[in-house]
């Protein structure tokens, strides 16, 4: 295939498959890979919709193939969306000689990831995700999990796919929240691997929003090499390297929760990114220069974002049930450079509503 990323994690090795038009080349991987081709997939019922026929013939050619679609929304993505599964599952009687696929998004893939992880304590499982979103982020490093209590991903574990195979095309019926919402994880990639990264960011922005597949392919390739190296590096977080990856998070969790998901996580991290280099100001760790010009970069992406109101006192609070936290203290990973950051850093909380009221009104302008 084209475009090959291999993750070398301590847990197990495997490869992510990147390319237009290559899901027909799931089956050659499925001998490849020595997997069972019994098959069981949770696929969203938009994909399922707009690519039934790739998807119904490419499958139908293993030896058993059934399926569950999902209505992939954030307030889905709970424990009562697992048990239905496990008990699909249990119904049509497959067992631990089975390989389960997600086809969809981030939420998709995270449960059905945690019910690969958790079914009779482990089955081989294949991620294809179908949003810019998940090609970039969610699909590789193996985190799997649920929302519980309204706090996000609280309940979860890493749990690596046999494989992972993204499909481009997939991504060419995607409505374009959908879009912004994958340009969320890659503006903040692009923080993570220095200043040439995001200028590209800057330079294809046009492209990129609009799906052109040379350009989108190139920072799918990127993104999953960095976040492969990072895995490769620190695969449960265990030395604190792959914290990194958690820039604009702390903000983004508590803005989704407190505007009740309506903005989707994406775009909070985009505006997380926004409210962390402000916190990263607000504390000294870069400077004047350094904050208008990043600003100025991701004033590309202010026509697109919609922020619902919420309470950033409340938004605060939340902050503090973060599960990177160690007790009831806030630690952020922020901006000191490109390619350069800061992890498990405490500010003031006064220092940290500044930064919640810069980000909201920096996506605010304007629109009022």
């Amino acid at each position: 295939m084209k475009n090959l990323v291999s993750v070398v994690a301590k847990s197990t090795n495997y490869n992510v498959y990147i390319d237009k038009n290559n899901f027909k080349d799931i089956i050659d991987l499925f001998d490849e890979y020595k997997l069972n081709k019994n098959v069981f997939a949770v696929i969203d019922k938009g994909v399922y919709k707009h690519h039934k026929e790739i998807i119904t013939k490419t499958l139908g050619k293993l030896d058993r193939f059934e399926f569950l679609l999902f209505d992939s929304k954030e307030q889905n993505k709970n424990i009562e969306s697992i048990l239905k599964i496990y008990k699909v599952i249990l119904k049509k009687k497959f067992t631990r000689d089975s390989t389960f696929i997600a086809i969809g998004g981030g939420i998709v893939g995270d449960l059905f990831g945690f019910v690969a992880a958790t079914f009779m304590r482990g089955v081989n499982y294949i991620q294809v995700p179908t949003t810019v979103l998940s090609c970039v982020d969610s699909s590789v490093g193996g985190k799997t999990g649920f929302n519980f209590n309204d706090y996000k991903n609280i309940i979860g574990s890493i749990f690596q796919p046999a494989f992972v195979l993204i499909d481009t095309n997939f991504l060419t019926t995607l409505p374009q929240n959908q879009i912004v919402n994958g340009i969320g994880e890659i503006v903040k990639t692009s923080f993570l691997i220095g200043e040439e990264q995001l200028n590209k960011f800057a330079n294809n922005f046009d492209k990129l929003i609009t799906l052109n597949n040379k350009v989108t392919t190139e920072f799918i390739v990127e993104c999953v090499k960095f976040k492969a190296g990072v895995v490769t590096t620190d695969e449960k977080e265990t030395l604190g390297y792959r914290k990194i990856l958690n820039l604009g998070h702390t903000f983004a969790h508590a803005i989704e929760k407190e505007t009740n998901f309506k903005i989707p996580h994406g775009e909070a991290v985009i505006v997380g990114v926004v409210c962390s280099l402000y916190l990263s100001y607000e504390l000294k760790l870069i400077s004047d220069d350094f904050l208008i010009n990043s600003l100025a970069i991701l004033n590309n992406l202010y026509p697109y974002i919609k922020l619902y109101p919420f309470n950033v006192n409340k938004a605060y609070e939340t902050m503090k049930q973060d599960k990177k936290n160690k007790g009831n203290i806030i630690r952020f990973v922020l901006i000191k450079d490109y390619g350069k950051t800061g992890v498990d850093i405490e500010a003031e909380k006064a220092d940290v509503i500044f930064a919640l009221n810069q980000g909201i009104e920096f996506f605010k302008k304007g629109k009022e």
